[in-house]
């Protein structure tokens, strides 16, 4: 991008490189059967990526689910249906997940990550948004 380019075009948005919101978690310790979660404001942005890195042992050891936030901040009980997702995938040592969800009507989402192992995991999250 030229420096006196400071418009973000479709073709600018487009490109790998240019991530224009996100953001990641350090390395977060979630206990069986816990869930960390983590607000995201999505306002003006469309698609939300969900990446994360969980230590485990199955595919099974981890749940991942988005929540949209009403205009009060009530979490709704009905999550998102990513548009497209792949995992979670155990890939020794970790279980894999990567979606991408469609929050173009929405201005804040809860992204939940679950730990269904026998024990406490480590996961790391990082979030994309376009």
């Amino acid at each position: 991008m030229a420096s006196n380019d400071n418009t973000k075009t479709a073709a600018y948005e487009n490109y790998p490189a240019n991530r224009l919101g996100g953001g990641s978690k350090s390395a977060q310790s979630i206990a069986t059967g816990a869930s960390n979660t983590s607000p995201v404001e999505t306002g003006g942005f469309d698609e939300l990526g969900v990446e994360v890195r969980m230590t485990g042992a199955a595919n099974g050891d981890l749940a991942v689910t988005v929540f949209p936030v009403d205009s009060t901040g009530a979490v709704s009980g009905v999550a998102l249906a990513p548009i497209s997702s792949t995992g979670p995938t155990f890939a020794s040592p970790n279980v894999y997940f990567f979606g991408t969800y469609d929050i173009s009507t929405q201005g804040r989402v809860v992204v939940s990550v679950k730990n269904n192992n026998a024990a406490t995991q480590t996961a790391q999250i990082d979030y994309t948004l376009h």
